[in-house]
């Protein structure tokens, strides 16, 4: 059996790719760029093709596609002319892990952090793992692992994650975004109400005013009480501590080795969820201890004097958490390089993007990512700024020498974005290393 991917580049797609191959099946893809995806991929063995061509699904037996992937793209013509079935992403996914047990992770903001981290905890169970970041430990978004557990990062920007029979589920939150699909707030929140309902155990964020009232199997909070929640939070150099209360039980003080107030929160249902899968209160400390999240999650790749933080955040929401955990770092300056992706959410969320992006010291704007076309610029977020005096416009072959031209002792460096702005923050932190 051979499965093709069309854009075998995207963050599910190539892990995807690598659970077929290593269930046995033969696989190839196209992407329209060489990544980061297809280069690891290409160095693991992969026939990968950059670009798109009719003729690469010829002999493919079952085409697997993004939602990304538009209807006029040639390998999808090609396919339905030689009768090839197309399968979303999405399906497939559901296809391969409902033959076992799914823990499922979903949420409009945190789920690949999420994911990670359970799958982290969950270690000594050996589960499956499918994320939608890389995880350094795996050099890749897949691990395979020997048990019928799948730990799956449910997607709800297509609806993909109804596909999934869970017998657990997270939901982090439900915020306004993937809307261009959904159509509007109130669909949006019904599907996530039927991703819940699906499962066998939910457990759900209490903190977020969209899941309180839904008809979950337990809550989790840093903010009151709840099933599972957190007390005494505090932080310190590269890790959150805290206090967890789990059925009415006093579980103790907690170390998560990554600071941020969301991540404590995230922390909370996997705690909730490894625990009903019986590992000990011991195993559990142990490994939040020692946990590595899913690269570019407030990831600091550079840290002498000066901080280099890459994040991939590309909501307002996700973006208010970002500076808000980087300032926990007690910056002498906080500098941030904005990269906004898709200009449809840009668009609908302009105000809030100038909001969120207030409390840093100098902010620099890159031109939005995206492979569409669109009638909105960074410009236009840069024009509803308060105070414009300490923001600017930057082009990307110019923001590096505008960075080196003011960089002082203490300052962190915050990328953000889901774009390819990562690479504007390594192309720091070398620069730095040869001059510090």
């Amino acid at each position: 059996m051979k499965y093709h991917f069309i854009g075998i580049g995207g963050v599910g797609m190539s892990g995807l790719a690598e659970m077929l191959k290593e269930q046995g099946y033969q696989i190839s893809g196209t992407n329209e760029i060489e990544n980061d995806h297809t280069a690891r991929l290409i160095k693991k063995g992969f026939d990968v093709q950059i670009g798109h061509s009719r003729d690469v699904v010829e002999d493919a037996d079952i085409v697997i596609y993004s939602t990304a992937i538009p209807v006029d793209n040639p390998e999808i013509i090609a396919s339905k002319e030689h009768n090839i079935p197309l399968i979303r992403r999405g399906e497939m996914l559901a296809k391969v892990v409902n033959e076992g047990e799914v823990i499922a992770i979903a949420g409009s903001h945190g789920k690949t952090s999420t994911t990670s981290v359970t799958g982290w905890v969950l270690d000594s169970l050996s589960p499956n793992v499918i994320v939608g970041g890389v995880v350094d430990r795996w050099n890749s978004n897949y691990k395979k692992g020997d048990s019928d557990i799948y730990v799956v990062e449910a997607d709800e920007s297509d609806n993909s994650f109804l596909h999934l029979n869970s017998t657990y589920s997270i939901v982090t939150n439900v915020d306004d975004d993937h809307l261009d699909f959904h159509g509007d707030f109130d669909t949006l929140k019904d599907s996530f109400t039927k991703f819940i309902g699906k499962s066998k155990v939910s457990i759900v964020n209490k903190d977020c005013q969209f899941l309180k009232d839904m008809n979950a199997t337990a809550f989790y909070s840093i903010k009151e009480e709840a099933d599972i929640f957190a007390t005494n939070i505090s932080y310190g150099g590269n890790s959150s501590k805290f206090n967890v209360t789990c059925k009415g039980k006093d579980l103790g003080k907690f170390v998560l080795a990554v600071t941020g107030e969301h991540f404590v929160s995230n922390a909370l249902p996997v705690i909730f969820i490894a625990l009903e899968k019986g590992l000990s209160v011991d195993v559990i400390k142990e490994s939040l201890a020692s946990v590595k999240i899913a690269k570019r999650r407030l990831e600091t790749i550079f840290d002498k004097g000066i901080k280099i933080i890459d994040d991939c955040a590309h909501h307002p929401t996700e973006i208010i958490a970002s500076i808000k955990s980087a300032k926990l770092y007690n910056p002498k300056r906080l500098v941030a390089i904005f990269q906004p992706h898709r200009h449809s959410r840009v668009k609908r969320l302009l105000d809030k993007f100038a909001e969120s992006l207030r409390g840093v010291d100098k902010l620099h704007f890159l031109p939005i990512f995206d492979r569409l076309k669109g009638d909105v610029k960074t410009d236009d977020i840069f024009n509803l700024l308060v105070d414009k005096e300490n923001a600017k416009v930057s082009k990307r072959d110019e923001v590096i020498d505008e960075l080196m031209g003011d960089v002082r002792e203490g300052d962190v460096y915050l990328f953000i974005g889901l774009g390819d702005v990562h690479r504007e923050a390594y192309q720091l932190a070398n620069l730095l290393d040869e001059h510090l």
